[in-house]
């Protein structure tokens, strides 16, 4: 149980206080402490630390919590896979099709990106025109790639 909270709260079991000098004021670190008050010092912090564990491990929301940042990770995993899988699709449509349909198409869309943009900054929706501003990136990225240039970054 010793082991396993000195581990849990980061501490070392050769020099627990040695990492905590470092943040004493400069007038007390050359004081010298005596080992039962470090000892109950580190005592402290491990109650502190287990008490903390305790009260999160029995809390009914903790749980739901954790079980909701998880499904939320692997949300954003499944989108990242889907949205590479999407773009790799596209750049080879579009690098497949004659000069001409690709460039218009790439025109429209830019226009497109460009008309959206406006909206939301005259709405003043920050956070729109800030995913607009982020898939306007992988959309370039995707179009100098299908005109020819590796060095897009996909």
């Amino acid at each position: 149980m010793m082991e396993l909270s000195l581990r849990r709260c980061g501490a070392r079991r050769e020099d627990p206080i040695g990492p905590l000098l470092t943040t004493l004021p400069v007038k007390d670190r050359d004081r010298s402490f005596s080992p039962s008050t470090v000892e109950q010092a580190i005592l402290v912090w491990l109650f502190i630390c287990h008490a903390r564990e305790t009260i999160m491990a029995n809390d009914p929301h903790y749980q739901v919590l954790l079980d909701r940042i998880e499904a939320l990770e692997a949300r954003e995993r499944q989108l990242t896979v889907t949205s590479h899988a999407y773009q790799v699709v596209l750049t080879t449509i579009l690098g497949n099709l004659d000069v001409q349909t690709r460039d218009r198409i790439i025109t429209m869309v830019d226009e497109a990106h460009e008309i959206a943009y406006s909206q939301a900054v005259n709405r003043s929706d920050r956070h729109l025109s800030e995913v607009i501003k982020g898939a306007d990136e992988v959309v370039q990225r995707m179009f100098n790639y299908a005109q020819g240039n590796p060095h897009s970054g996909l």
